[in-house]
């Protein structure tokens, strides 16, 4: 079994939170309303419809200067609404209205995304992308809220749209990649997060995602090369040392893998991910001297403890564990609720060791190629 958080990641999505820029046409925001002398005088004497529906729209633009609280735009929506809805509207106005509507909807959403209101910034979104089609801002926030959603082929469409608008925002680039590794189609991830790094190098997160996929791949050199950048970027965040522990673990070079599990549990003493790797090293590695029964165990049990059992292979490796240090019948049962819990490309591995376990015998993980060595699937 390839024990990697990899093969299932949850989706690393980023909502944009820009700042509003002036008059910056291409991101659909609009520039400062218009005041032509006519409009000017009004303000000294009884002002026409059109002359009233302008001053509206430049009372929101005042606003959309200093806003920053939800409750800010809402007031900029509002007072754009009662525009909209003037029969007096003229062409001109309208356009006005609409793109600093689009504007005050999109960064609500922003929002209402940085506080976990996925479903209720998504409405925003929308609402942005339908007033003002070419905001890219806007069409990259409703991919990301897609991809959140699990709206994965929506996603994929809103992100074309968005690096069509705008090919140099990494971050497109990287989401789109994240879908694509959402449905299996490595290659397509890859091809993104390269483009992602090419224009942001600096960004470690890039780096180690698409070591995902080559790890996915079995292209475990590339993989581990990969999050060797994402760690010198970013020495201190432990996610990169648990991947290239198990890319180590995958082609044999254990003490290199625990070293890193060790490295992550030491910079983030409580990430399951971690202990689970721990747990599976010590308990399936062919190499009796890293085995340890107790170790193994406890290390299961904590990331069972911090990260629940809704993922199988935590499940997966209790039971692995278990069956290490002799203790079959408990073996046999956490790995039948893992079973129960897979996905179903999952299920002929979750049997086979259950039916392992049911005989007297532990599993024994070998590594998949030699240490240092990478092959593709077509070269095996």
């Amino acid at each position: 079994m390839e024990n990697s958080t990899m093969a299932f990641r949850t989706i690393a999505a980023v909502i944009l939170l820009g700042a509003f820029c002036l008059a910056d046409t291409a991101s659909g925001q609009p520039g400062t309303p218009g005041e032509s002398p006519a409009e000017a005088a009004s303000t000294a004497g009884s002002a026409t419809p059109q002359q009233r529906i302008r001053q509206t729209i430049r009372e929101a633009y005042r606003l959309s200067q200093q806003a920053e609280a939800e409750g800010q735009y809402v007031e900029i929506i509002e007072l754009l609404e009662t525009a909209l809805a003037d029969e007096a509207i003229d062409a001109r106005s309208r356009s006005d209205a609409q793109r600093l509507k689009g504007w005050a909807h999109n960064r609500r959403g922003e929002i209402l995304a940085r506080e976990g209101k996925e479903n209720v910034a998504l409405i925003q979104f929308e609402q942005a992308v339908t007033l003002n089609p070419d905001h890219w801002k806007a069409r990259y926030n409703r991919g990301v809220s897609y991809s959140l959603a699990g709206k994965i082929d929506e996603a994929i469409d809103e992100l074309n749209r968005a690096i069509e608008l705008k090919r140099n925002y990494a971050w497109s680039w990287f989401n789109r990649g994240e879908a694509f590794y959402a449905l299996g189609q490595l290659r397509e991830s890859i091809r993104d997060y390269s483009e992602a790094i090419r224009l942001d190098p600096e960004t470690a997160r890039f780096h180690y995602h698409r070591g995902h996929s080559y790890y996915r791949l079995r292209e475990y050199q590339r993989a581990i090369d990969d999050f060797d950048a994402s760690i010198e970027l970013d020495a201190d965040d432990a996610v990169p040392y648990v991947y290239r522990g198990d890319a180590y673990f995958e082609t044999g070079r254990y003490a290199e893998a625990l070293q890193n599990y060790r490295r992550a549990l030491a910079l983030e003493k409580d990430l399951g991910r971690a202990y689970m790797s721990v747990a599976w090293l010590l308990s399936t590695c062919p190499d009796e001297d890293m085995r340890n029964d107790e170790k193994a165990i406890a290390a299961a049990r904590r990331a069972i403890q911090l990260d629940g059992e809704q993922d199988h292979r935590y499940l997966e490796t209790l039971a692995a564990a278990y069956a290490n240090a002799g203790d079959f019948a408990a073996a046999e049962e956490a790995q039948t609720k893992a079973t129960e819990l897979a996905p179903e490309f999952a299920q002929s591995e979750c049997q086979a060791r259950l039916e392992l376990y049911a005989a007297g015998q532990p599993y024994r993980q070998q590594p998949i190629a030699p240490a240092g060595e990478w092959r593709s699937p077509r070269e095996r």
